[in-house]
């Protein structure tokens, strides 16, 4: 007796890289609020007259945590900026040409930052890279969230490329045209 494959296993495997880059919104949320708390922290430890050393660093890890792991939930959610008054002048083909053209240009870009930052952190790794802050972190711990989530930014990319390939629409929000999208922006 054959196997057969599911026939909706393409939009399972949607879903799940849905899901993650879901879950790296959450933890950039996690290390938003980590900045908030290291923050009141560092002022209680001023009134107290006691200075929390390093806050400032870590605050500083935190924020780039958040951003590079809100990257492909923002993507995925279409809440970055994308300049679309050209695309609504063109006919529906054109439009989906130059999407495609976009998409395929930013995954090429996002894989090279995700390797490039791959690099960046082995490369600390490899050295044994500290932080020169008041705290002495191994570089490439702070690091390897900007691995993950240009990673993860590039996958989301490459996931939409290959859903606009699939489907033949272009990446506008459902329920939404060009014209609709823009004038949420």
């Amino acid at each position: 007796m054959a196997l057969s494959r599911p026939a909706h296993s393409g939009l399972a495997l949607s879903r799940l890289l849905d899901r993650i880059y879901d879950a790296a919104g959450v933890l950039a949320g996690v290390a938003m609020i980590a900045i908030v708390l290291i923050i009141l922290a560092q002022v209680g430890a001023r009134l107290a007259a006691y200075p929390l050393r390093g806050g400032a660093q870590f605050a500083g890890y935190a924020m780039a945590a958040a951003t590079f792991l809100a990257l492909p939930h923002a993507f995925r959610r279409h809440a970055h900026i994308r300049i679309t008054i050209l695309l609504q002048a063109l006919p529906d083909r054109a439009r989906l040409v130059l999407d495609v053209m976009g998409l395929t240009v930013a995954t090429v870009i996002g894989f090279w930052f995700a390797w490039w930052s791959y690099d960046l952190a082995y490369i600390s790794w490899e050295i044994g890279e500290i932080s020169q802050g008041d705290v002495a972190v191994a570089m490439w711990i702070p690091q390897i969230v900007m691995v993950v989530g240009g990673a993860l930014f590039a996958l989301s990319l490459l996931h939409t490329l290959i859903e606009t390939l699939v489907t033949g629409r272009p990446f506008v929000p459902e329920g939404e045209t060009g014209l609709d999208a823009a004038a949420d922006r």
